[in-house]
């Protein structure tokens, strides 16, 4: 087991760092003597190894550790080696990089590097800001030019496209509003990206058709390859080549991606905005128990939906401190509210007791009702119906006391269809 031989030392190296990076590790003393060096940082491990006048150094990123601050897995330009010399400080780009869906490996070698010469070593890391900076510029210049390119995946931010496939079609996110889009971004040289192909395939032959829609990012500059590949592996979901649609702006279709390393997926939501993006072990199986989720909405009568409205909202409440869980409650609580929608507008005579969509006020006041008895929810109905007839020259108030009378009609149903008493 390597032991840690650098000492942290602040206040060296660069002191204005490059916009949108900061320190993983801070600059770090080297001992030469030693011949290696072993760093802990924020999101990952520093290893640099030297041997006369050959330095190689890997920067080990936990895919756990960085997911959190939403930064680019994978991406093998999220990190630069920065190296002090008597000369002043060089950043470095990785040379390559390797990984699984647990961690991400970037390399670097440098034969003309003297390591006599070395001071001190530090890892830079690209912020969310920067990656957002250079992916906007890259945008702004793709449009400019008339090159059609794909967008940065910003968790929560509308994910808008319109590319041409390689069958001679299009596909536009505008077009598959109301169904989950999957997003694979992949290359027939990339190992990891064909060995998640079979779970990819039982997705789509399960839930393809029945609101969720796959479309591959073929990264593959050997267009016939990749579409060889899509032949022999049965790939059938609409597929891009950013190669094909803009074979003189791949470095553009990087910037304003910010995809430079596979695999990397991407999840929009029904409403075309992204829920999460990166490595396919993750996104695939909150892909997965989105569509369960889904199906069992579709199998639910509008009582159930109602009460289980209630519930994922008193859970929203107890996961203030939760960011995740609220948030996936917060779509659990959407899903259910647009299902709700859809029952309403399937009736082509809706009922008064038909509920509209529901505010937060609204389903605070439901959760009320559903502590009442039968005997006072008929009482509060004559008198929610004697004030809408005094409050019939104020609109406003006579559409929230609307609102009241057909929530109340809806809790009597229940409770009738229930066999309460």
């Amino acid at each position: 087991m390597l032991e840690t031989l650098c000492l942290i030392t602040l206040a060296i190296g660069m002191t204005d760092l490059p916009m949108g990076w900061k320190w993983d590790i801070e600059p770090t003393n080297v001992r030469v003597e030693t011949n290696e060096c072993v760093q802990l940082g924020e999101t990952g491990t520093l290893v640099a190894h030297w041997n006369g006048d050959q330095f190689t150094a890997r920067f080990i990123q936990s895919m756990s550790e960085s997911d959190e601050e939403g930064n680019a897995n994978g991406r093998s330009d999220a990190y630069m080696l920065a190296i002090t010399t008597d000369e002043g400080t060089t950043q470095y780009n990785p040379q390559g990089t390797m990984g699984n869906p647990v961690q991400t490996i970037f390399m670097w070698s440098n034969a003309k590097l003297d390591p006599s010469r070395i001071s001190t070593i530090g890892v830079l890391r690209r912020t969310e800001q920067g990656l957002r900076s250079i992916s906007r510029n890259a945008m702004d210049q793709a449009a400019s030019e008339g090159v059609e390119v794909m967008p940065l995946a910003i968790k929560g931010a509308p994910f808008a496209f319109d590319l041409p496939t390689l069958d001679g079609n299009r596909i536009a996110s505008e077009d598959l509003k109301g169904q989950f889009v999957l997003i694979d971004n992949w290359a027939t040289w990339c190992g990891p990206c064909m060995a998640k192909m079979p779970e990819l395939k039982k997705l789509h032959d399960t839930w393809g058709g029945k609101g969720l829609q796959i479309i591959g990012i073929d990264w593959d500059s050997d267009i016939a390859k990749g579409k060889l590949a899509i032949e022999r592996e049965s790939l059938y979901w609409p597929q891009v080549n950013p190669y094909e649609v803009a074979p003189d702006h791949i470095e553009l279709w990087n910037q304003a991606s910010g995809i430079d390393a596979l695999p990397y997926l991407v999840l929009l939501d029904v409403d075309g905005t992204v829920i999460t993006s990166g490595a396919p072990e993750d996104v695939m199986s909150t892909t997965e128990d989105l569509m369960y989720l889904q199906e069992e909405i579709k199998s639910m009568t509008p009582s159930q939906i109602r009460r289980a409205l209630l519930n994922v909202s008193e859970k929203k409440n107890e996961a203030q401190n939760n960011s995740r869980l609220k948030e996936n409650l917060t779509r659990h609580f959407n899903m259910l509210m647009k299902a709700l929608k859809d029952h309403t507008q399937a009736s082509p005579n809706p009922p008064l007791s038909t509920p509209p969509l529901y505010t937060l006020d609204q389903i605070q006041m439901l959760e009320q009702i559903q502590k009442m008895s039968e005997a006072e929810i008929r009482w509060a109905l004559v008198e929610t119906s004697n004030a809408r007839q005094e409050a019939r020259n104020n609109r406003e108030m006579q559409d929230k006391l609307t609102m009241t009378f057909n929530m109340l009609m809806n809790a009597l149903k229940d409770r009738s269809s229930n066999g309460d008493n």
